[in-house]
């Protein structure tokens, strides 16, 4: 019996996905099946309220517990089949250590992760004694066994969700405990509760296949919520309905609170109730005070009677969101929705006369009230004796609604109609006496359209602490604009970097324990209309306090969340759901305000950043735009043209491959409007992005023809040739980018690389360009399989070979040795090699076709190189493409310009209204860009933008800035192997973001932004490309902003850069381990910096960058750095007066500079910027990307010729969302 048992015991466990830190075994002496009995479990210690540990109660065993108390279990409580708990009338609390917050883990009941208390198939809970509480801390209470007796089911939630499969267990009762935040708990099945459900907070979401039966009472417990119930299946109460005021309404609600009881029931109705229905068979609803819900359906032969003095109340005033079915981005939009179900009258609503109503509505961003009386009473056919009456009048001609497409009221440009005509204000009283004739609609009179003021609390003992933190810090990333969230403007906003569209938050830190009671905070176009304010109350780091939640949240508006004061260390404000922008995170925060006691805050020095910007002196030497101006310049070679592409798919060419065009695509209409749209926009060429129709559509041995008999033969019509043909006859270039699933039309030989037949083949037709991976490609690493591997493996003999006979592969991946490391760099050439090979097997069949890659965009979003196998300067490096780039990253184009051997970049951008992107992009050294798409540029409505946006590139080809080059001023050198060898040694497995492990990732794209940001113009290389650093010893400064890796290669160029006279400013890390992630000896730069301290040749920074960014000086200290280091070698001035502005310089000589500006604000841009030339007689040429046609003279101060003392500083403003170039050329 006892080998059996520790069978069951293993089966069981082998079924367990969470880890079971205490195992009952049972069979004690001192009691067998008690539960208090240490020497019955595997522990031997009985699980305990604050262990935290998860309890498994096994399969196959001969005694089973029963309580003799009250017990409580830290973790989750699963009881296995077979295996039983009998309760014997006492509580149980499960999860009942659970630290729901939310800084913690997602504790949801799923499959996989079965927290909670789950009862298996054949598994038996007796709760049969009395009537116990099952209190649940975390995951849900799932029942797939046998639940006998009817025991208290409580959720004591937090933020994190539930899920209720209850099975057969019918509860007594069920209560859901209160918290700031409405937690979802999710009813995934059929369920009756015998008694009363009350909701004291919490949101119990009833499933569309799911059904709530509450034989007891609704409650809505409490005055302040929210306390919510969301059906979208059916819901049945027997008992009354009761609201003490903390009802809330999250909208979308698909189902009904059905009344269903045959004896009277009561509703006491206080905050706003869910959608109601009345459907009973007997008896009568009986109402104590207004009635305010989100619907009212009134069934045939049921009524509701208000009486004198209590109104009907439809709605809220609170922005509601929904997305679009139909929508097809990728980014979906969230619309303005208002999901009230009003009133669906197929029964009898009677007033005295008339219903006095109130319908709330939020429409254009303002919150309105239309008010008025109701009054309609249907003829009837006399009843049967023992039925109902039934209607004769229409079933819908007593509703009432606002707003739907079947309305009768609506609101319009602030204005109420009713049935399509402006509402008259009032109708004589004697007029609702008159009869209805059959299939009239209801009488609406006295209507009145209210516009409410926004709710604002009482500021007038309180101040606002925001500006006084003493850091902010942003996940992820949003740079130097968070500051810009706490500067008091509305007109400037912080925003995340790009490369992340995930839910954000904004962390204030203030220098002491702060009382704070309300939050108050602007959001931008990215907004979040649900979230949490959190916070640290005991100064342990975290922000583990929920003190309020908003689930009302809309762009350009105003949100208020008020609380009694609590001390805080820390506050947070969480986004959770929301619009996200293009690869971008959201919020955005145009303004937070934390509010304190007056007392508290005073005395505190506002942060330097939050300081008033000085405006431009009134003396300062003024640019403006002078007379036109036209220069004949010669066509730029080929070498300097950046080729400019619009993203278009098949079927927007009018290429359907189910039927295919009935004529040459050289004469086929639809294709001839694209191409000419496109031609107008001033592009180079399309991008054939092949996404809709998974088909060869050239003919192919190796790819199936779109067609549904999978062994019909190709056709012999070339669509591709075609395509090309047509396009090279209007002067556009083809190129061609698939998706990874084409490979699924493959029907090649097994034993060819498919993806190299494919390039082959459509290079074959004469296009212009391939990129060699798919869209937005991910690999992965190969697994080493070092114990299985024999010693002759061509794999391991490759790996010794790459790096030496003492080298050997690894036993599996994410570990953190230096073999591992190896092996990670071992994939990433090999990756590097399959793209060259693809490279030269693509211009073997077409020479003049050029190579590019668009790699996946989220592996520069959050360093998930090691994961995906992405390594662009080794791919770049390596491979040597024509391109090397990825999308929508068109701040960090730099990142793949300098990974690319040839230093030319490609880059995929949206088609937002604003023409900077692609310009930022092509002055970061993009030379391949491509606008995704064609329909989106409709959609999108930035036709206009485009076009204006690749007329001033093809102006700067003209003028030469695409052939000239950076100051030699200062170089960034950065590192792929700092930044991956760092994050494998902090801890970091799959896509881990543990921000330790991310400092060098983030360092790069913090440095990046800072440069363009605050005028320092830079070139950036790879330490880990030696044969790149032979130019550094042209610059004047080298930047290492994080070196933890550097070669024996990379410092000896580093010490030939000294030597020759570069000055060096190193930061945060001294190059502790080699290019593979070996330890040297010692740093190997601290021997250099040792060597330039003395004479100031060579700096050094230890400060954390990530930390150092979040504090209000950053800004001005690491200007001041950089500028110590520069000396007079630096190229140009900026000030940017608080105003959001990027700078771009470029050079054909020491007396031609090219400054380009970029305004990323929507409001006019007032700043200075000045540039150092030798003495002589100057003149500006400038133009606009408002205006790139328009040419013109510059002039300072009205005169058209200057001395270089005169461009040393002069002001510029740049009209809102422009960019600006300035030609400075010498007279002579």
């Amino acid at each position: 019996m006892r080998v059996m048992r520790c069978i069951a015991l293993v089966l069981s466990l082998s079924g367990w996905a969470g880890a079971a830190g205490n195992i009952w075994q049972g069979g004690s002496q001192n009691g067998p099946t008690d539960w208090e009995v240490p020497a019955n479990w595997s522990a031997r210690k009985v699980p305990a309220a604050g262990d935290g540990a998860d309890v498994l109660i096994p399969s196959g065993l001969d005694d089973y517990p029963a309580l003799t108390q009250d017990a409580a279990v830290g973790g989750s409580l699963r009881i296995a089949a077979g295996a039983s708990l009998i309760l014997h009338g006492h509580n149980l609390a499960v999860g009942a250590s659970a630290r729901d917050s939310p800084d913690g883990p997602d504790t949801v009941w799923t499959p996989k992760t079965p927290y909670g208390l789950v009862i298996e198939k054949d598994g038996l809970l007796d709760a049969s004694q009395d009537e116990p509480t099952l209190a649940i801390g975390l995951g849900g209470l799932v029942n797939e066994g046998t639940a006998s007796g009817s025991p208290i089911v409580r959720l004591a939630g937090v933020f994190h969700g539930f899920v209720l499969r209850l099975g057969d267990l019918k509860p007594a009762a069920l209560h859901l405990a209160h918290s700031p935040y409405p937690y979802p708990v999710h009813l995934a099945d059929k369920a009756t509760v015998a008694g009363n459900v009350e909701l004291a907070g919490g949101e119990l979401i009833v499933g569309k296949d799911a059904a709530l039966a509450i034989e007891g009472d609704l409650v809505f417990r409490g005055k302040s919520g929210p306390a919510c119930l969301t059906p979208h299946g059916a819901v049945r109460l027997l008992g009354d309905l009761r609201s003490e005021g903390s009802a809330r309404v999250l909208g979308g609600a698909e189902g009904w609170v059905t009344l269903a009881g045959e004896k009277d029931q009561s509703i006491r109705p206080a905050g706003l109730l869910p959608p109601l229905r009345l459907e009973k068979p007997g008896g009568k609803v009986m109402l104590a005070g207004d009635l305010h819900c989100a619907g009212l359906f009134i069934a045939p032969g049921n009524s509701l009677r208000l009486a004198a003095g209590q109104r009907l109340l439809l709605g809220t005033t609170a922005p509601e969101w929904r997305t679009d079915p139909a929508d097809k981005n990728i980014v979906k939009t969230w619309h303005p929705h208002r999901s009230c179900r009003d009133l669906v009258n197929q029964g009898a609503l009677v007033g005295s006369p008339a219903v006095p109503f109130t319908l709330y509505a939020h429409v254009g961003g303002k919150p309105y009230a239309v008010s008025g009386l109701y009054s309609f009473a249907r003829k009837a056919a006399e009843p049967k004796e023992g039925e109902p009456a039934q209607p004769t009048a229409g079933l819908h001609a007593g509703d009432l609604s606002l707003n739907r497409p079947d309305s009768r009221l609506a609101i319009r440009a602030g204005e109420l109609f009713l049935d399509g005509q402006p509402a008259p204000r009032a109708k004589k009283a004697d007029e609702l006496d008159a009869a209805l004739e059959g299939g009239e609609k209801a009488r609406l009179t006295d209507l009145k359209l209210t516009l409410l003021p926004p709710p604002k609390a009482d500021t007038s003992k309180l101040a606002n602490a925001a500006p006084f933190v003493k850091a902010i810090r942003p996940s992820p990333s949003a740079g130097p604009s968070v500051w810009q969230a706490l500067d008091g403007s509305e007109a400037t906003m912080a925003s995340f970097r790009t490369g992340v569209g995930l839910a954000g938050s904004y962390e204030l830190v203030f220098p002491r324990p702060m009382a704070v009671s309300l939050v108050r905070f602007l959001q931008g176009p990215l907004f979040a209309f649900r979230g949490v304010v959190c916070a640290d109350t005991t100064g342990a780091g975290s922000c583990g306090t929920i003190l309020a939640a908003w689930t009302d949240g809309a762009p350009n508006a105003w949100c208020e969340l008020a609380f009694p004061p609590v001390a805080v260390h820390r506050l947070k404000l969480r986004a959770l759901e929301g619009q996200r922008g293009w690869e971008q995170s959201f919020p955005q925060l145009v303004e937070l305000e934390a509010y304190g006691p007056k007392e508290s805050v005073a005395g505190l020095q506002k942060a330097l950043p939050l300081r008033a910007a000085e405006p431009v002196p009134k003396d300062a030497r003024r640019f403006t735009p002078g007379p036109p101006v036209r220069v004949e310049r010669p066509a730029p070679p080929p070498e300097d043209r950046i080729t400019k592409c619009i993203t278009a798919d098949l079927w927007m060419l009018g290429i359907h491959l189910e039927s295919p065009p009935p004529k040459p695509l050289a004469e086929f209409e639809p294709c001839l409007k694209a191409v000419h749209d496109i031609q107008a926009l001033g592009a180079d060429g399309v991008l054939l992005f092949v996404e809709a129709e998974m088909s060869a559509f050239w003919p192919s041995a190796h790819f199936r023809w779109h067609t549904k008999d999978k062994d019909a033969p190709p056709p012999d019509r070339d669509l591709l040739k075609e395509l090309t043909d047509t396009l090279h006859a209007h002067g556009l270039k083809l190129y061609v980018i698939f998706l990874g699933r084409f490979m699924e039309t493959y029907i090649g030989p097994k034993d060819r690389d498919g993806w190299q037949l494919l390039m082959e083949e459509v290079a074959a037709r004469g296009i212009d360009g391939i990129s060699l991976c798919h869209d937005e490609a991910f690999y992965g690493l190969d697994k080493p399989e070092g114990k299985t591997r024999s010693k002759d493996d061509p794999v391991r003999l490759a790996f010794q070979q790459r790096f030496g006979p003492g080298a050997d592969l690894p036993e599996s991946i994410w570990q953190d040795t230096v073999d591992y490391k190896r092996w990670t760099l071992y994939c990433y050439e090999q990756l590097a090699a399959r793209f060259r090979r693809y490279r030269d097997a693509v211009r073997k069949v077409n020479p003049k076709c050029e190579t590019f890659a668009i790699i996946g965009s989220h592996a520069v979003s959050s360093n998930n190189r090691m994961t995906y196998c992405l390594a662009y300067d080794v791919i770049g490096h390596l491979a040597d493409l024509d391109y090397l780039g990825t999308d929508y990253q068109e701040a960090e184009t730099r990142v793949w310009a300098a990974s690319a051997r040839n230093r030319r970049a490609a880059m995929e951008i949206f088609v937002p209204p604003s023409a900077r992107e692609g310009i930022q992009a092509a002055l970061q050294g993009a030379r391949l860009l491509a606008w995704y798409r064609y329909n989106y540029i409709d959609i999108q409505k930035s036709a206009d933008h485009r076009r204006r946006e690749l007329a001033f590139l093809a102006a700067l080809e003209r003028w030469g800035v695409t052939r000239a080059r950076t100051p030699r001023a200062l170089a960034v050198l950065a590192s792929r192997a700092s930044e991956d060898w760092w994050d494998n040694d902090h801890g970091t497995n799959w896509l881990g973001s543990n921000p330790v492990a991310k400092q060098g990732f983030w360092t790069a794209r913090l440095v990046n932004q800072f440069l363009n940001a605050h005028g320092y113009p830079h070139d950036l290389y790879y330490l880990d490309q030696p044969e790149s650093l032979k130019e550094i010893g042209q610059y004047k400064v080298l930047f290492l902003p994080f070196p933890y890796s550097a070669s024996k290669a990379a410092a000896e160029a580093l010490e030939k850069a000294h030597a020759a006279g570069a000055r060096l400013l190193i930061a945060q890390r001294l190059g502790e381990v080699d290019e593979v992630g070996a330890n040297h000896d010692r740093p190997i730069l601290s021997g250099l910096i040792r060597k330039g301290r003395d004479d100031g040749s060579v700096v050094y920074l230890p400060r954390n960058f990530i930390e150092w960014e979040t504090e209000p000086a950053f800004a001005a200290e690491f200007a001041q750095a950089l500028d110590d280091v520069l000396g007079e070698a630096k190229p140009l001035l900026l000030h940017k007066h608080g105003c959001n502005v990027e700078a771009y310089l470029a050079e054909s000589g020491p007396r031609e500079k090219f400054l380009t500006l970029i305004n990323w604000q929507d409001a006019e841009a007032d700043i200075e910027v000045g540039l150092p030339l030798p003495e002589g007689a100057y003149r500006i040429l400038t133009l606009a990307a408002s205006a790139p046609a328009d040419e013109c003279r510059g002039l300072l101060d009205g005169k058209e010729l200057f001395s270089a003392a005169d461009l040393r500083r002069f002001a510029v403003k740049l009209a809102g969302g422009d960019a600006r170039f300035i030609c400075v050329q010498a007279t002579e």
